[in-house]
Parts: structure tokens; C-alpha cells; sequence
């Protein structure tokens, strides 16, 4: 009987797509892997910029202002109303904006009310500490060091993923003060 060289045996056959399939599978759960940490990443990244963008924005108000309203000193809250030269800021936690946005911070200056976040992140909590160190006036003799207001910032939020292993949280802190007291 002619047998010829020229094909694979059933055996072997078994063998290579066995070896296939291993490592395929192998090849497919690091890429698995790979698209779960990328989503991850990409929300927390969303988070970070975000909380540093309102970080800033709430520090530019604060720089500005030549009075902080509220939270009264010694006191936290979570609105912060300052006045500025050219008029009354709040910003607060809330839904504004059109469309709505829901869980943002909102800024509220001369009749309108803008989130200065998006949709894609809820903020979870935002609060304000308002500290005042007091004067050493009247100080005859030496010389005077004049009160200064800080205000502590704190602020979480996470990522709307639906998805638990995907789920991203966040707190920034952060300070300012007034610099036209």
C-alpha cells in the first residue's frame, strides 16, 4: 500500500488546533484584561481632570473675591458665596445647565447659573470650610499683620459606570484665599 508524505495524520491535527485554541484563549483574556484597565483609566482620568478643573475654577473665584459670605467663619457648608468686584458668586452642588445636568457644581454669577462640570461624572459631595485667622490689630510699636480668610475645599465624585469593576472614585482637597481682602 502507497502511503503518502504529503498531509498531517488526524493526531497531529488534534494537536495543532489544541495548541491553537490554548493559546488563542490565552491571547484573548489579555486582551480582555487589557480593554478593563484601558475603561478604567480612561474614567478616572475623566474624574481627575474634572475635579482639577473645578479645583481651579473655585480657587479663581476665591482669589478674586473681596468677601466670602458664606459659610460664615468657623462654620462648613456646602455653598459658597463669595462677593467679587463685579458681583455676588454661589457655587453649590445641584443640577443646572441646559440640558440639566445632574450632581454638578454649579456657579452662579450675575442671574446665570453654569455647571463647570459635565455628565459623565456625578459629583458626590462638595464642601467648604471657612477658617479666618484674626488680626494683630492694634499692634502699636510693631508691625501689624492684618486677618486672612482661607477656605478649605472638598470635593468626590465617580464616574457613571454601570459596570462595578469599572467603577471610579474620587476626592480632590484643596485651599484658597482671598487676595483682595
Amino acid at each position: 500500500m502507497y502511503r503518502s508524505k504529503l498531509g498531517f495524520t488526524l493526531i497531529e491535527l488534534l494537536i495543532y488546533v489544541a495548541i491553537f485554541a490554548i493559546v488563542a484563549g490565552f491571547f484573548t483574556s489579555i486582551l480582555l484584561i487589557s480593554l478593563r484597565v484601558q475603561s478604567t483609566q480612561t474614567g478616572l482620568v475623566e474624574i481627575s481632570g474634572q475635579l482639577n478643573f473645578v479645583m481651579q475654577a473655585v480657587q479663581r473665584h476665591v482669589h478674586d473675591a473681596t468677601a466670602v459670605s458664606a459659610p460664615a467663619s468657623g462654620a462648613s457648608g456646602s455653598t459658597l458665596t463669595i462677593t467679587k468686584p463685579s458681583g455676588i458668586v454661589t457655587i453649590a452642588l445641584g443640577s443646572c445647565g441646559t440640558p440639566i445636568t445632574t450632581n454638578a457644581v454649579c456657579v452662579t454669577e450675575a442671574g446665570n447659573t453654569d455647571p463647570i462640570t459635565n455628565d459623565k461624572i456625578q459629583v458626590t459631595n462638595l464642601t467648604f470650610r471657612h477658617y479666618t485667622t484674626p488680626s494683630s490689630l492694634p499692634c502699636p510699636g510693631t508691625p501689624c499683620v492684618p486677618s486672612t480668610e482661607t477656605i478649605q475645599i472638598n470635593i468626590s465624585a465617580d464616574n457613571k459606570s454601570q459596570n462595578p469593576a469599572q467603577f471610579v472614585s474620587r476626592t480632590l482637597q484643596g485651599s484658597a484665599s482671598p487676595l483682595n481682602q
